[in-house]
């Protein structure tokens, strides 16, 4: 199994480097070797942690396909090959995205259509079992964008998601998760320039219906959508989101419940100066659950992130996240009025040195806890690596 890795590997970078020369230099290829340290492979609870050594390889493949004044179509792909240690396991993990652009002659019109799959390690969640589990998402996007004069555009999207884990477990109360679902989005937008250059308003409707296999239920709702967006001085952009609808929660027996009510946003990105930028965002809103007594979950969340360039050739990024997930009587699916709570807070770190554009060396570090005051339910991982980037 592992040749075969390698060899899909090798092909992938042997078609890509002889088309090189044919798209002229649109193509760029990075691989990253990083070797680590991960302290709960399993992500389990505390003081059922199993850490290891291992070795990480991840290889981006980012090309321009071909490109024209009306169209263009890109593709990303990025596999990440992981080799561990305790146990000699090679696990394999994809993130591929393929997008193509395609402008109307009259200019104003403009087609988006994008496909992404993602193949990726499960979230913290309750279950707790020294098992690799994974999930498979495919996600579909299409817009229609058409601008009327400078200052007025629409935009029309639809969007299809799918995603599959590799287990569906066992539960609490002898249930299983059943998580796999199938997704459908839509939404219709007008945008205005209210103020030259300074501020912009949204406004539409936007809707999902969400479902679940084995008749676990899913949930469905409609929002009426506003936003405003601001720019700060020219260096900085204050946007604040606002939905207001109807969410209905579909239970396993066919009944709904849910009811109506608001979900928020608001985000600050600055450019403070050529090497300082940060951002914070604060959201409220509800989503899908992967704990499979509840089929959906409300959301409180804070994330900051911060990009300085201590020196032309050292960049550092630093990234938290924290959320509080509110699991309601009115999403459980089986009307047996449990509520849960759960707190998560994620930091990760990145510091690359810049050797040249060819050549850079990485350190990087992701830590997670999740409720970190149950003693029973507290779960923490931490990943260290240390590695090398080749681009070419």
């Amino acid at each position: 199994m592992l040749r075969l890795k390698w060899f899909f590997l090798l092909l992938c970078l042997g078609l890509v480097s002889s088309a090189h020369g044919l798209l002229n230099d649109l193509i760029i290829i990075k691989n990253h070797t990083r070797p680590g340290y991960d302290d709960n492979i399993f992500t389990r609870t505390s003081g059922n942690e199993t850490g290891s050594y291992y070795v990480e390889q991840i290889v981006s493949i980012d090309a321009v396909l071909s490109a024209s004044q009306s169209q263009m179509l890109s593709t990303l792909y990025s596999p990440k090959f992981v080799w561990r240690d305790i146990d000699n396991k090679q696990m394999t993990f994809h993130n591929w995205t393929t997008k193509l652009q395609y402008k109307l002659p009259n200019r104003k019109t403009t087609i988006d259509t994008s496909h992404k799959w993602t193949v990726s390690e499960r979230e913290p969640t309750d279950i707790d079992i020294d098992a690799d589990i994974t999930w498979s998402q495919t996600q579909t996007d299409l817009q229609f964008s058409h601008t009327f004069t400078r200052k007025n555009s629409v935009v029309f999207a639809m969007t299809r998601k799918t995603k599959e884990w590799s287990e569906n477990l066992l539960a609490i109360g002898e249930m299983y998760t059943d998580g796999d679902f199938e997704q459908y989005s839509g939404s219709a937008h007008n945008i205005y320039e209210l103020i030259h250059g300074k501020l912009f308003w949204t406004t539409g409707l936007e809707g999902t219906h969400h479902e679940y296999v084995n008749d676990r239920g899913g949930f469905y709702g409609a929002d009426f959508y506003n936003s405003l967006m601001y720019v700060i001085g020219g260096s900085s952009i204050l946007q604040l989101d606002y939905w207001y609808g109807h969410a209905t929660t579909v239970l396993q027996e066919g009944t709904d419940g849910g009811g109506w009510g608001p979900s928020w946003k608001a985000s600050l990105n600055s450019q403070w100066s050529k090497n300082l930028m940060t951002g914070l965002t604060l959201s409220y809103e509800t989503v899908d659950s992967s704990i499979a007594f509840w089929n959906s979950k409300d959301v409180y969340k804070a994330m900051a992130n911060l990009k300085y360039n201590i020196t032309p050739k050292i960049e550092t990024m630093t990234a938290v996240v924290c959320t509080e997930s509110n699991y309601l009587a009115d999403y459980d699916r089986n009307r047996t009025d449990l509520t849960r709570k759960d707190y998560l807070a994620v930091v990760i770190c990145n510091t690359t040195y810049n050797i040249n554009k060819n050549h850079a060396l990485e350190l990087n570090f992701m830590g997670f806890a999740m409720n970190p005051h149950r003693d029973l339910e507290s779960v923490a991982r931490n990943k260290l690596t240390a590695g090398y980037r080749l681009t070419f």
